[in-house]
């Protein structure tokens, strides 16, 4: 059986990693894109062969071609569009940040667990040789309790016009353009130093992004997410 699913959005992370990561697994098919503008949408089909363009993600949804879909739009846009595929039926994989709110990630919990679907964020760098090597010697306890992790992670907004560097798409404050770095650090040290990323300890504002990780009908996607992205062998 052949996983339909459909990229929401058109931005480098989709163009860059995530088609990539489709065309590199069995049994995953890319059936459909959404795009803000229809046009760019079917500019972006024909140069990677989707045969569904559409600028309304109700309409996508009710394409029976469509199985799941990959979140790869603005921050501020996952909430609607995580929420409206969830009741749908369809499952998802939602780029970092889940929302820009711990309410928004909220109501999202509430419907995925409605929904019975299969959700999970794109915490890719755990699929990292170098990142599960560090694991293993923690877990081993190598080098003795881990008492104390600091982690540095810097993303430049290289499109001066795009929606991060203006905030567009949902008006963004400078605080939630700085969730893609915040959560994204979080969750890898909390992995790296527990099994289970605990969310008692956590703020807040960084519940929900701690409390959904890695889900297993989404491993091998993500672990050619992961390659694409690092540029490393992934296990």
């Amino acid at each position: 059986m052949t996983l339909g699913i459909a990229l929401l959005g058109t931005g480098n992370i989709a163009q860059h990693a995530f088609i990539p990561a489709v065309q590199a697994v069995d049994g995953a098919r890319l059936v459909a894109v959404l795009s803000r503008d229809k046009a760019r949408g079917a500019i972006f089909a024909q140069q990677y062969g989707i045969p569904e363009v559409y600028d309304n993600i109700g309409a996508l949804l009710q394409s029976p071609r469509v199985d799941a879909v990959i979140v790869a739009s603005p921050d501020a846009m996952h909430e609607s569009q995580v929420i409206a595929a969830a009741q749908a039926g369809k499952h998802v994989l939602c780029e970092k940040p889940m929302t820009t709110t711990y309410a928004g990630c909220q109501r999202m919990a509430e419907a995925i667990r409605a929904s019975g679907i299969t959700f999970a964020m794109g915490y890719n760098n755990r699929f990292s040789n170098g990142l599960q090597r560090i694991k293993a010697i923690l877990d081993e306890g190598q080098i003795g309790q881990v008492r104390y992790v600091r982690a540095f992670l810097t993303a430049a907004a290289q499109d001066p016009q795009g929606w991060r560097a203006h905030g567009r798409a949902g008006a963004l404050s400078a605080r939630a353009r700085r969730f893609p770095i915040s959560p994204r650090t979080h969750s890898q040290k909390k992995w790296l130093i527990s099994s289970r990323p605990s969310s008692s300890s956590a703020s807040p504002g960084l519940r929900w992004w701690m409390a959904y990780g890695m889900c297993t009908s989404w491993k091998p996607l993500m672990r050619a997410h992961c390659c694409v992205r690092s540029r490393t062998e992934c296990l």
